[in-house]
């Protein structure tokens, strides 16, 4: 598909439009985290580089309900679910 990234996921393909990639630059999920009053629930895997953000999203959800954040140890992003 013209304009998209085709990225695989186990025995299937996850496909990205331009539309996904250029809405990035407006993402502001810590500020909406913010505006959040609902129940959060934040889990990474050591193994993930974006586990070291977990802090930050605690630190963020200033008006959840309530607000709750695990690292599970030795896995990654995808919970090794591709293994």
């Amino acid at each position: 598909i013209a304009g998209s990234v085709s990225i695989p996921w186990g025995d299937h393909s996850i496909i990205l439009k331009r539309d996904f990639f250029r809405s990035l630059d407006s993402a502001t999920p810590l500020a909406q985290l913010a505006d959040f009053s609902g129940d959060v629930l934040a889990i990474a895997g050591d193994a993930d580089p974006f586990a070291k953000h977990l802090p930050a999203i605690g630190a963020a959800t200033t008006r959840a309900r309530r607000s709750q954040s695990s690292c599970i140890k030795g896995a990654d992003h995808f919970f090794d679910v591709l293994k």
